[in-house]
């Protein structure tokens, strides 16, 4: 909870894995990140080197974001399209939601919120699946200036609700690819995208 990732090709990776217990029954996975920031700032150590992405996933399940933010604030260094991903999930299933700040009555359960928030990047949340049974879960999260907001192939019934996408960089993408957008659910079935605003200022 609370830390912070600077200037890595990549912040945290999740290689294949299921979580079991001593039993040999498969459980949701333990991992979770809350009010944690990765960003870039600048240049790389390695100045051959960019931003590949801030979190990668492989072949994992449940892993949660609340309250996180992923931005690369470096808009000179590197050219859109090498601003890096902001989690790049393959064949895994995620959750990134604001964090509940007042817990309030039942009928209205969380008073306030802390937005996960996606900034200066590329992609936001790039999601590919060969596996129909992985899906996204995207609550509560502010998108700002992204080239792609978020892109999902093939990730079946993800929710994605209650979001803000603040589209950047049309100026550049109108030179070099036109394709900026919020979202981006390029296959699949099932998927409950609501209550978003899209909208742009650059």
């Amino acid at each position: 909870d609370g830390a912070t990732f600077r200037n890595n090709h990549i912040d945290v990776e999740f290689t294949p894995y299921t979580n079991e217990n001593l039993g040999g029954i498969i459980v949701p996975n333990a991992s979770a990140f809350r009010e944690t920031t990765f960003e870039t700032t600048g240049p790389l150590n390695n100045p051959s080197l960019f931003l590949d992405a801030h979190v990668k996933l492989n072949v994992v399940d449940d892993i949660y974001f609340q309250g996180c933010t992923f931005r690369n604030t470096d808009l000179t260094t590197f050219d859109t399209h090498l601003r890096g991903v902001g989690i790049r999930a393959t064949d895994a299933s995620i959750r990134v939601t604001g964090k509940c700040n007042i817990v309030g009555p039942w009928w209205n359960p969380c008073a306030t919120y802390t937005p996960s928030h996606f900034e200066g990047l590329s992609y936001g949340i790039r999601a590919e699946d060969s596996n129909p049974m992985y899906g996204i879960v995207v609550n509560k999260t502010d998108f700002v200036n992204n080239w792609r907001g978020i892109l999902t192939k093939g990730a079946n019934y993800s929710d994605i609700t209650e979001c803000s996408f603040d589209v950047g960089e049309t100026a550049f993408n109108a030179v070099k690819d036109p394709s900026y957008y919020g979202i981006y659910p390029y296959s699949g079935w099932g998927y409950k995208i609501e209550e978003n605003i899209f909208l742009t200022n650059y």
